[in-house]
């Protein structure tokens, strides 16, 4: 099944790895690893300044969407030359806005960083591999024509469609959501062929309850390399390199969370509380309705 945003928490460990042999640090500027090639909107300042940790702290400029359509048009290959020509949303660390072609970027740094052909095959070596992560796949034309049918379909909402009964969530009051249809989730071409739509290291990876349980017990785990978690997962990832990629990098505006239905942000957050992004997580911090940080 598709794991969406989690794809970013992968490319985010696969990164890790490397920060881990001192190949990467997360403050590498990305114009040091992407080459001259590298163009980030009309100003030099912002290109030449920006960092691994910007991009994966969603505080580099890019507005929300902005760089979306072209990334499902072309390979992320091409996304480092594309964006000079892009102009910028927001100031250079000005604000946190969410942004799937900042991880675009991020999953290309660790194409080169991982001196390999793809951002897949990076993970793959770096990550999924150690994890013996054996049924997940970086995207649909991926998954071999032997395996199509282990494919779970994908439920979306028409306008058409109305909405469904009231329900409630989080504790909220009842809302009344979208109807959702079911649909078979295809591929757009041979096995290994570019998956026209989905193909980027911000969200088109395909996963397994059972591989998904291997990255918790990592996360979770014991911490110090060479150590086993959980479930007999090799701890890939320091323990101090965990703490820090679950550390706040930049504040998420309350109206954020809230839109995503967080407990809590639908009134004012109480004062000293906040939420803010991670380097792979979105949210690291406390909700206001309990008393136990946490990481998503």
């Amino acid at each position: 099944f598709e794991i969406g945003s989690v794809s970013k928490t992968l490319i985010a460990l696969a990164l890790a790895t490397l920060v881990d042999k001192r190949v990467l640090t997360w403050d590498v500027r990305v114009a040091d690893v992407l080459g001259s090639s590298f163009g980030f909107g009309p100003d030099n300042y912002v290109r030449d300044y920006l960092t691994l940790r910007d991009l994966l702290s969603h505080r580099s400029g890019l507005a929300e969407g902005q760089g979306d359509f072209l990334g499902g048009l072309r390979p992320s290959a091409a996304a480092p030359q594309l964006l000079r020509h892009t102009r910028l949303g927001h100031g250079f660390r000005e604000v946190f806005d969410y942004s799937n072609t900042g991880w675009t970027l991020a999953g290309e740094v660790l194409r080169v960083a991982a001196n390999t052909s793809s951002w897949c095959a990076a993970l793959k070596t770096h990550l999924l591999g150690p994890l013996a992560m054996h049924e997940t796949f970086c995207d649909r034309n991926a998954v071999s024509e032997s395996q199509d049918d282990m494919v779970a379909d994908v439920h979306k909402s028409s306008p058409c469609d109305g909405t469904g009964e009231p329900t409630r969530a989080f504790r909220h009051a009842n809302v009344r959501n979208p109807r959702l249809q079911t649909f078979r989730m295809t591929r757009t071409g041979r096995t290994g062929t570019f998956a026209w739509g989905a193909a980027d290291a911000s969200g088109s990876v395909l996963s397994s309850a059972s591989d998904m349980s291997r990255m918790m017990s990592l996360l979770l785990g014991a911490g110090t390399s060479g150590e086993q978690a959980p479930l007999g997962v090799p701890q890939v990832v320091r323990k101090g390199t965990l703490k820090e990629m679950m550390s706040a990098q930049m504040v998420v505006p309350p109206s954020w969370a809230a839109g995503l239905g967080m407990p809590g942000w639908t009134r004012d957050p109480r004062p000293g509380v906040a939420l803010a992004a991670g380097l792979g997580f979105d949210l690291v911090g406390q909700f206001p309705s309990t008393s136990s940080a946490t990481a998503l």
